[in-house]
């Protein structure tokens, strides 16, 4: 799982610096970026990324990729001394899931640091994005001022301080890292009608200095943000065994609950072991409970936090925040195998309760992702559908970034209509849809009509003898087993709500901002010219994706000969409407003018691997008896439209990825 995430983050970092080679330094910083790029590819593999390599491949898959991306990280400084004239850093802090970070960290009760995020997608980001930022708190009397560098004078961001969590200070990877945050501050850098600009860089400064005030801002529940748009009203509890997500729909006022709670499968060591190919739980009916945790709760400005302790290997965190974001953190390992005598495999289960409306219209329906982009219906299957006896395992399936339950709207009989005190008829619950979305892959599955489950850790004491011949046991750093810590994000509303926003929901779990620091060693003021950029003269509607904007050739040899680049398109949008026109028309998307400090004058579309024309199909396809040679010949699917000289506009179809060659001059 470990190894899972670091691929996602990598990804994320080289679709970065292949748009910032382009847009800010001349295409000259080739060669580095295309080392990650083929690291990454060769962890593409089926053994790699999968996980049924041997323990020392693993480890040198990490090596590799830790390299490639230490160098382009740097790519971030250059980037920036670019923008600024060689007076910022980007220093990138890869512990930050430990809370260490020598740049926010400082023993004096006064400091400051800036916070700089790239946004590598191509459109603005206004809701839905928190920030956690190790930090040394001396006493209660140390305050902070969040500003944004363009307006350090207008606003003050609202922020939280939570203590470092126990579980953290305990995990054994942060011993040798010498951290010394004791608080983590927590905003939002998208409250109060900001935005993170698109395929840009947003800057904001942290100030601590001593302070006689008490707090940190407003209340938890108070409007600092705006929730117009949510039919759907959180609240965060919990019972003896389980976090509770208390939800109210605010039209009908009903009100229901998703329990949130961590599990593991004992899995068969002796006829048939689990291990890196197979899944096979010793129980064919349920998987088991912990004891009942250990539960804290902490409320404040941005966030209610309750955290469950299943073990000293086992925790997980709930957190709803002010804008009605819910997102479950889970710390696992090193998981216990009593004495190299049982194999574990770790679960988080999610359950839908009291709301028929989110019960799919055909039993045991749930959805998964293709590869991160559409998604796949499935059917759970039970021991009547097949001879195999595994009832779990055969429903589990790999899951890019996301799950999801389609729920229908019960039909209502006459005499069961719901009558409010005053005796009018209330307006009903429509059909629901409940997603969780991944930050790295993982195994899931729907075991009941209105539950998820997803497996987020293994520890296997047996070997499957399929193939590695290896046990499934990485010890990490302490010798006792991989400690793993990731994110769930829940997104609970009507249907069409969900599903609306569900690709641009994946998205942004694929492809998160960047986050780097900059300690202030001056106290002069900061230019914003220098650390605000966008890349964008306008940004890209929501349904539109910039899948990859890249120097080309990949070589910097040719490159120097050829002003040119590659651009990948995405269009979200479904082929099909409900009403008329029933079919979609094509996006047109001017792209000329689109990128700052470049015009783009030409584009000949490619196919989507990037090695042949569109159109060479057709000129190179076998000719039928019958068939018009001269229209075959002339034949064009080219979807670049050059009405003027110099002007490029681009038609995008509905649910298509579309690959242009485009020349390009600088301004």
């Amino acid at each position: 799982p470990a190894l899972k995430a670091y691929v996602r983050q990598s990804s994320a970092l080289l679709t970065a610096v292949e748009q910032l080679n382009v847009l800010l330094l001349d295409n000259a910083k080739s060669t580095p970026i295309d080392h990650l790029r083929q690291e990454l590819g060769v962890l593409q593999h089926h053994d790699a990324i999968t996980g049924t390599e041997k323990q020392y491949v693993a480890n040198d898959y990490i090596r590799r990729l830790y390299d490639a991306s230490q160098t382009c990280q740097n790519i971030f400084s250059e980037a920036l001394g670019h923008l600024s004239g060689g007076t910022q850093l980007a220093v990138f802090c890869n512990y930050l899931n430990l809370s260490v970070c020598p740049e926010t960290v400082v023993a004096d009760s006064q400091y400051s640091f800036t916070v700089t995020l790239y946004n590598p997608l191509g459109w603005s980001l206004e809701d839905m994005l928190w920030v956690r930022i190790p930090v040394h708190v001396p006493d209660s009397g140390t305050q902070f001022e969040i500003v944004n560098v363009e307006n350090p004078t207008q606003f003050s961001f609202t922020y939280q301080l939570l203590p470092v969590l126990d579980r953290t200070w305990l995990i054994p990877e942060r011993e040798p890292l010498d951290g010394k945050a004791n608080m983590e501050l927590i905003f939002s850098p998208v409250q109060d009608g900001h935005r993170l600009t698109a395929l840009g860089f947003s800057t904001f400064n942290v100030t601590a200095r001593r302070s006689m005030k008490e707090g940190s801002g407003y209340a938890f529940g108070e409007k600092i943000f705006d929730r117009k748009s949510s039919h759907m009203q959180f609240f965060l509890g919990h019972n003896e065994r389980n976090i509770i997500l208390w939800v109210k729909h605010m039209t009908s006022g009903k009100r229901f609950k998703i329990l949130i709670e961590m599990m593991y499968y004992d899995s068969d060591t002796e006829y048939k072991p689990s291990g890196a190919y197979v899944f096979t739980p010793k129980s064919q009916t349920e998987a088991f409970h912990f004891g009942m945790p250990f539960v804290t709760v902490t409320r404040g400005s941005c966030v209610h936090e309750i955290t469950a302790r299943y073990a000293s290997w086992a925790t997980l965190v709930a957190r709803h925040f002010t804008d009605q974001k819910v997102e479950v953190e889970w710390t696992v390992g090193p998981i216990s195998d009593q004495g190299n005598t049982v194999s574990r495999e770790v679960i988080v289960r999610y359950t839908v309760e009291g709301v028929p409306e989110i019960f799919p219209s055909t039993p045991g329906e749930f959805f998964t992702d293709s590869a991160g982009r559409r998604l796949i219906r499935r059917i759970r299957k039970t021991e009547s559908d097949t001879n195999m006896t595994d009832s779990i395992a055969v429903n589990y399936y790999p899951v890019v970034n996301r799950i999801l339950l389609k729920g229908r709207k019960p039909p209502v009989t006459r005499g069961q209509e719901s009558h409010d005190r005053m005796g009018e008829q209330k307006k009903d619950l429509p059909a629901l849809a409940f997603a969780v979305y991944t930050d790295r892959p993982q195994g899931g599955t729907s075991l009941k009509d209105g539950q998820i489950e997803l497996m987020v850790h293994r520890r296997l004491v047996r070997d499957d003898n399929l193939g590695v011949h290896e046990i499934l046991m990485e010890n990490g750093i302490g010798g006792d087993g991989l400690i793993v810590r990731g994110q769930h994000w829940i997104h609970l509303d009507l249907q069409s709500v969900v599903l609306n926003r569900d690709r641009e929901f994946a998205t942004r779990v694929t492809k998160p901002p960047i986050i780097f620091f900059n300690k202030r060693r001056s106290s002069a003021p900061i230019d914003p010219h220098t650390l605000s950029w966008s890349g964008l003269n306008s940004s890209l509607p929501y349904h539109i994706h910039l899948l990859n904007l890249v120097a080309w050739p990949l070589t910097e040899t040719e490159i120097e000969k050829k002003q040119q680049l590659l651009i990948r398109l995405e269009n979200f949008q479904k082929s099909y409407t409900k009403g008329p026109p029933m079919r979609r028309r094509p996006y047109l998307l001017h792209l000329s003018w689109l990128f700052s400090r470049i015009h783009i004058h030409n584009c000949t579309e490619l196919n989507l691997t990037a090695d042949q024309s569109i159109n060479s199909p057709l000129t190179q396809q076998l000719h039928w008896p019958g068939s018009d040679l001269n229209d075959q010949a002339t034949g064009s699917n080219s979807n670049v439209i050059q009405r003027r000289l110099n002007e490029v506009t681009l038609r995008l179809h509905p649910e298509t990825i579309h690959t242009f060659l485009c020349a390009f001059q600088r301004t």
